[in-house]
Formats: structure tokens, C-alpha cells, sequence
């Protein structure tokens, strides 16, 4: 068992394998029915730029992104790919000015149960493949919607807020979209508002039953419980007043620390 020495005794813990960092942008009640997918059309398809100053110094692995859904009425959509990618564009100049799709990494593919219970209406999608930001460049996100049923009548099913040519959008009502061949879509003066997820990769396993004891004045016991595939742990420490986190340790291998 290892102690470790500490300055104050309101302390907060974190493990590598668990800490991340949620970033908001956007926070409009302008509601949209196109972004990022259409609730009336059979097929759509949006690109959204995320400048990297709007996600400031977190950089990293994404691992969820989630968008905030204000329909009252709960649909499951399907067919949904996303797609993630770095871009140095900073706005789309043209109808016709899309990141090409082989600069972007699919993440998702699937289905996307959606409601508005989930706290300010946020829900969240876990990136089958989680995205490496590179803390420098710009971000796209593009949604694809091939699904071959549209439900209408659904008006406004996301909050958006204002940001011009930040947003590219293309509808079909016949035909399945092929994201490698565009022609002109349409330019929106909205953005969905968007949560970005960070952490480390879903691979690494997170810690649960997380307990502490024997805390005093400067030190403190903290346990918890991995599961088989879990070898190796590292840990940072801060107050509650600190702004940034503290290597507590080397990687331990323990479950005690």
C-alpha cells in the first residue's frame, strides 16, 4: 500500500483512465430540423466546422459527442454514419466547398436513440472509433442519414445556435447519398449546439467502486476495482480550488494506492 502525501484536505482524484473533459459550444435555443440530419427528408447529409479556438486547449482522444434534441416525440434514427475529421478550413467559402470525405475518419455507424430526458436535453453518441484532435486544427463533423424512411411532422428536433458558414447541408428524397460525390448543397447560418467528449481511448478501462479511507490531514487511502483486462493504472490528484491536475504517481499495477 502506498500513501501519498497531500496538501489540503479537500482533494479531488482522477484516473488516467477515466479523466477527460467534456467541452460545450453553443449554447442556442433556435430550434432546426435538417441538423445534423433531416427528420423530414429521406436522406441527408451536414458538414459542421469547429474552429479550434472554440475547443480551446483540450486536446486529445473524443471519445462521445452529443447533440441536444428538443422534439417531444422519441424516434430511433437509423442508418447514421459519422465522420470526424482535422480540417484547416475555417468556414465553407462555396455551395459546393466540402472536406473531402478521405481527410475525415468514420466513427459511428449505426443506430441513434433519441430523447429529450437526458439533462438539458443532451444526447449522447459513443464513437465506435474514438477521434484523435490534433489541439491545432479546425473540426469537421459530418453526419450521413441514409436511411429510406423519413417521419414527418416532427418540426424542430435540435437546438442550433447562429454561426454563418459553418455549416453545409445536403437533402435527397429519392436517392441514397454518396459522400464522395457531392454536387451543391446548402449553405446554413446555423450550427448545432454540440458537446465534445474527451478521454482516452475506449479501450482502457475505467475504475468503479472507487473508495477512500484513512484520510487525514495530508494523506489519504484510495481503492478501487478494474476489471480482468486492466494491468496498469496512473493517478493525478488536485484540490477543489486547483484549475489543473497533478501526476500523483508513476503507473501502478495496484488496485490501492
Amino acid at each position: 500500500m502506498k500513501r501519498l502525501l497531500l496538501f489540503s484536505t479537500a482533494i479531488i482524484f482522477a484516473f488516467q483512465s477515466l479523466l477527460g473533459q467534456t467541452i460545450i459550444i453553443g449554447s442556442g435555443t433556435t430550434g432546426n430540423s435538417v441538423l445534423p440530419f433531416s427528420s423530414t427528408s429521406g436522406y441527408s447529409y451536414s458538414q459542421q466546422i469547429f474552429n479550434a479556438s472554440e475547443i480551446a486547449t483540450q486536446a486529445g482522444m473524443i471519445n462521445s459527442i452529443s447533440f441536444q434534441y428538443i422534439s417531444p416525440t422519441p424516434q430511433v434514427a437509423d442508418s447514421i454514419t459519422i465522420y470526424i475529421g482535422n480540417t484547416t478550413k475555417s468556414a465553407f467559402s462555396s455551395y459546393e466547398d466540402w472536406v473531402n470525405a478521405s481527410s475525415m475518419s468514420e466513427v459511428f455507424s449505426g443506430s441513434i436513440s433519441l430523447y429529450n430526458i437526458a439533462p438539458n436535453n443532451w444526447v449522447d453518441i459513443e464513437l465506435e472509433a474514438p477521434f484523435q484532435w490534433d489541439g491545432v486544427s479546425n473540426l469537421v463533423i459530418s453526419v450521413l442519414d441514409n436511411n429510406t424512411s423519413a417521419i414527418y411532422g416532427l418540426g424542430n428536433t435540435f437546438y442550433t445556435h447562429t454561426s454563418n458558414n459553418k455549416t453545409l447541408n445536403y437533402t435527397s428524397h429519392s436517392y441514397p447519398i454518396n459522400i464522395n460525390f457531392l454536387g451543391s448543397g446548402t449553405l446554413i447560418s446555423q450550427r448545432n449546439n454540440i458537446q465534445l467528449n474527451f478521454g482516452v481511448s475506449n479501450s482502457c478501462s475505467k475504475p468503479s467502486l472507487m473508495t477512500s479511507s484513512n484520510i487525514s490531514q495530508n494523506s489519504a487511502t484510495i481503492s478501487w476495482m478494474g476489471n480482468n483486462s486492466t494491468s496498469q493504472w496512473e493517478i493525478e490528484y488536485k484540490t477543489n480550488t486547483d484549475t489543473s491536475w497533478t501526476n500523483a504517481t508513476a503507473i501502478t499495477s495496484n488496485d490501492t494506492f
